[in-house]
């Protein structure tokens, strides 16, 4: 990835629930934290994407801290593409507290990055989400090739310090002449959009039109039945809303499925994959739930978690959730969150 001999002679990993603030892990450069339990998280790869991040921190270091966290955040999502084949996709929440990154800074000023135990887990959070959303933006534009040589520039730089591990903070301007060279001049004006969407937010990252427009098919024939209603909720059992304020949310919203079934004998158990956009254009979530299915019963209800994790706001603006069974969507949501 970064055409360069790996940093450290070995990487020593210390399992521990103290860990600062929110984080899953820590890089020390000397060794690497992270917490026992995510291995029992819900998402099952957030293991292996947990620590192929704080690995990559060995090369991803320096600050700006949106640089080094959605570097690394992106770096776990292209190892994992290069092992098993998989897109290459986003893995936070949209960003609840700033819209670019200049505004994070301006938030959270960089000589104040070290005390992140401290810092509210909303906007921490936003240096994973913006800095990957800028990382992924640039990859889709340049391609592989010209994304990674752009990146082993800027490592190069690092490499070059008179100490290991160094305190270097690139300049903005760094950052974005490294990609520049890669895009070559005649395409400045692509690298320099993608820089007014993510970095400056001068231009709107809102994406036109929805992220799947195929026509939805409800039907489940392998319980004999099928999606009868999906809905958004704020709590089990509470009633469906299109829209709701992101104070007013102080967990998770819920994707709630009502459906029919006629199943004969033994139980069946049904695998539908859940994949969650939001009106920036990348889906940000996706996981496969399990529903198991009783002889005994004509339907029933079931609620699926939507959106950050509990702790973290929502982002206002547009989302969709929506439910497949194998290639087959067989359920859509849309709506809408406020301030």
């Amino acid at each position: 990835m970064f055409n360069a001999p790996f940093p450290t002679p070995a990487v020593v990993i210390h399992v521990t629930p103290y860990l600062a603030g929110a984080a899953a892990g820590t890089n020390y450069q000397t060794h690497v934290t992270l917490k026992p339990e995510i291995d029992a998280n819900e998402k099952p790869e957030f293991s292996v994407h947990s620590v192929f991040h704080e690995i990559a921190h060995y090369y991803l270091y320096a600050r700006p801290t949106w640089y080094a966290e959605g570097g690394a955040e992106f770096a776990a999502s292209y190892a994992r593409h290069v092992l098993t084949h998989t897109p290459i996709e986003v893995t936070n929440s949209p960003c609840s507290e700033a819209k670019s990154l200049s505004e994070l800074e301006t938030l959270f000023p960089e000589d104040s990055s070290d005390a992140s135990a401290n810092i509210d887990p909303s906007l921490w959070q936003c240096y994973y989400s913006l800095g990957e959303r800028l990382m992924l933006t640039l990859y889709h534009a340049l391609g592989e090739e010209r994304f990674l040589q752009g990146w082993r520039e800027l490592y190069a730089t690092l490499a070059q310090a008179p100490a290991y591990p160094s305190e270097y903070e690139f300049e903005e301007v760094e950052l974005r002449v490294a990609w520049l060279r890669a895009f070559g001049r005649l395409n400045q004006p692509e690298l320099e959009q993608i820089w007014d969407r993510w970095y400056r937010g001068t231009a709107s990252f809102v994406v036109d039109g929805v992220p799947d427009p195929s026509p939805a098919d409800a039907s489940l024939p392998a319980i004999k039945g099928g999606v009868d209603r999906a809905y958004v909720t704020l709590s089990p059992d509470g009633p469906a809303v299109n829209s709701f304020s992101a104070g007013d949310v102080t967990g998770w919203a819920y994707l709630t499925l009502e459906y029919s079934q006629r199943v004969e004998g033994s139980a069946r158990e049904l695998t539908l994959e859940i994949v969650e956009h939001s009106e920036d254009g990348f889906p940000y979530s996706r996981r496969d739930v399990t529903i198991t299915f009783q002889p005994q019963h004509a339907g029933g209800t079931q609620w699926i978690s939507l959106g950050p994790q509990p702790g973290q706001r929502w982002a206002p603006g547009r989302y969709w959730a929506y439910v497949y069974e194998g290639v087959r969507k067989v359920a859509e949501v849309e709506f809408e969150v406020t301030p």
